[in-house]
């Protein structure tokens, strides 16, 4: 089974991350959820986005 490597974003910072293929879709959902988590938080004021 051979990896894909795919470019995603987190609060505006581009990440290139790997998977299995056929994974693209469970890793795009998973870092959707990072991503909204995070800008919740960041929205709260309890971190600084770069």
């Amino acid at each position: 089974m051979s990896n894909k490597q795919l470019e995603v974003q987190i609060m505006g910072q581009s990440y290139l991350l790997g998977c299995p293929e056929g994974g693209e879709a469970r890793l795009l959902a998973a870092v959707d959820k990072v991503d909204q988590a995070m800008c919740k938080v960041r929205d709260a004021g309890k971190i600084k986005a770069r």
